[in-house]
């Protein structure tokens, strides 16, 4: 499921922060013989359309109108899928019977990174269905052929997201780590961190935690630092989905934009030379259930500020 999903680094953000980008060609008359089925709760749709389908371009189209409220920009919308091999009609896989959906923030940075998407969900009333068309990827980097497919979306539903929540003061960080509420790091010997998360419910807000203090410049909304990082999730301690600790490569990252809204918030005043964790509360992360295989619920980060970039 690719129209609603952001891929990529796991450290990057699954949107720019540009909300500038202009709106590309729907080329909806290449879904006109697409034909949706509403199915049972529960259960995928039918979707009908001639076989082999040629879909020499993105597509995307509202196929069925929905009868709920109009959705607008800014609110979180619960997103179902279906996906189908647009050569033969077989399924890619839905989500339509597992028990949770897609959430999608429809933010700037959602309308920069999916500007298509995002045209055709907002103004769109809850219930409706809408079709994209993807087309066929060639083989590249060692990653085999995909052929082209047929996705469809269902917004389920819409609301207003709650307040994002907000970086704790120092003294709060240093209160939840005396109370035994943050996790600890350590280091092995060639430099590279695990931790151990206590058995509590992690914290509600952004929590920034100085493991070394550098002596370096503070880092400014507008610089770029190189960093070593380390993400793992809360309930998944022993396992991180992404590092590039000792692997001799930095990742460049902008605190105007471009990753997460925690490292934003968590970096900025942090000083060059200092190696910081970063507890995200889903909100300032991927969301509690993210698209395109990013890490979801509450993220903790170990980050060693390198240099300026």
């Amino acid at each position: 499921m690719s129209a609603c999903g952001g891929g990529g680094d796991p450290a990057s953000s699954s949107a720019s922060s540009s909300a500038s980008a202009s709106v590309p060609a729907a080329n909806s008359e290449l879904l006109d013989s697409v034909k949706v089925t509403p199915g049972e709760a529960g259960k995928a749709p039918t979707v009908d359309f001639p076989k082999p389908l040629n879909m020499p371009q993105i597509a995307m189209k509202l196929t069925n109108e929905g009868s709920g409220e109009t959705v607008v920009a800014g609110q979180q919308v619960t997103l179902r899928s279906a996906s189908f091999n647009a050569q033969d009609g077989t399924s890619n896989g839905e989500s339509f019977s597992q028990g949770t959906g897609t959430e999608i923030l429809l933010d700037d940075s959602f309308k920069a990174q999916a500007a298509l998407p995002y045209s055709v969900i907002v103004g769109a009333k809850v219930g409706a269905y809408f079709a994209y068309g993807v087309p066929a990827q060639p083989a590249a980097q060692g990653a085999t052929a995909q052929p082209a497919s047929i996705e469809v979306y269902y917004i389920e539903s819409a609301k207003t997201p709650p307040p994002l929540p907000t970086l704790a003061t120092p003294e709060e960080s240093k209160q939840l780590d005396s109370d035994g509420k943050l996790p600890s790091a350590t280091f092995d010997d060639k430099g590279v961190p695990s931790i151990q998360v206590p058995a509590v419910d992690p914290p509600a807000n952004l929590v920034v935690k100085v493991l070394k203090e550098g002596s370096g410049d503070a880092l400014k909304s507008t610089d770029s630092a190189n960093v070593e990082y380390t993400g793992w999730k809360w309930t998944d301690p022993s396992t991180p989905f992404d590092s590039n600790y000792g692997k001799g490569s930095p990742f460049k990252v902008t605190l105007s934009g471009g990753v997460i809204k925690g490292w934003l918030m968590g970096l900025v005043d942090q000083k060059v030379g200092s190696t910081v964790m970063l507890v995200i509360p889903a909100a300032l992360g991927y969301g509690d259930n993210p698209s395109g295989g990013q890490p979801g619920g509450t993220l903790v980060f170990v980050v060693n500020i390198q240099a300026k970039a």
